[in-house]
């Protein structure tokens, strides 16, 4: 069986998926549908190797991804066992053609991981691009500063239209999956005591996944990775006041 975890970047799905790994038993593969054809195990290293080879068109028809796709995923099974993990995230999606039909097709269960407060990550996706364009390996670089400083704090209109824009966006994917009857989970909650082992038994019961161990205070907590915003943009607050002129539907993503 293939496990979809299925969120927005910087959503938890590491931290998630890797406790899911931990209890359930299933090898975690990230990142499979991300364009990097460097990593062996990715899509799209495989599916490069079927057009080199001529076994594959370079611009296949819905039949032949499907094929392609059952194929990878044999090859998947052979190598990690027949129950893996995988993450998708929402940008992913595009980088295959009708790619989550293509995976609710061949049986993937799709778990839905998303951050409320979406606010919050978009300053953790900000961090991580200015590390990744400046090759920094900390939040509080000079460079990685001026890059968020670029970004947001000499332009804090623009930014708060992008985060009311973008959690439409994710209040959209997030009704997606539950009108799909998927199971949905919010990062937030995962933080409070008792929660994570109460969703990791609602995704047993529901997926009838052999269940090994439970979680324990010897665990490795999921932890909140980003560093506090305030410490990071100068203006926060001021963003912060702009987005609640607009409403919490502005930055909340589901605040029933």
């Amino acid at each position: 069986m293939v496990i979809v975890i299925s969120a927005y970047q910087r959503s938890g799905t590491m931290a998630v998926g890797q406790t899911m790994a931990r209890v359930f038993g299933f090898p975690v593969l990230p990142e499979l549908f991300l364009d990097k054809r460097t990593r062996y195990d990715s899509f799209f290293a495989f599916w490069t190797q079927l057009v080199r080879s001529g076994k594959s068109d370079c611009y296949p028809c819905y039949g032949e991804v499907h094929l392609t796709l059952t194929s990878y995923f044999e090859q998947l099974k052979n190598v990690h066992g027949k129950n893996v993990m995988i993450h998708v995230k929402a940008d992913q999606y595009a980088y295959v053609p009708f790619l989550e039909q293509h995976l609710r097709e061949l049986g993937a269960k799709f778990v839905c991981l998303f951050r409320n407060d979406n606010l919050a990550r978009l300053v953790s996706c900000a961090v991580a691009d200015a590390r990744v364009a400046r090759g920094n390996s900390a939040h509080d670089t000079e460079m990685v500063q001026q890059s968020l400083d670029h970004e947001i704090t000499l332009d804090p209109h623009q930014f708060v239209r992008k985060v009311n824009w973008n959690t439409q966006n994710v209040r959209a994917f997030v009704q997606s999956h539950r009108e799909a009857g998927d199971l949905v989970l919010k990062y937030e909650d995962l933080f409070e005591s008792g929660t994570l082992d109460t969703e990791l038994q609602r995704i047993q019961e529901t997926y009838g996944f052999d269940r090994g161990r439970t979680i324990v205070d010897s665990d490795p907590p999921v932890i909140r990775g980003v560093q506090r915003p305030e410490a990071l943009i100068p203006n926060y607050q001021e963003i912060v006041s702009k987005l609640a002129i607009l409403g919490p539907a502005a930055r909340i993503v589901d605040s029933n």
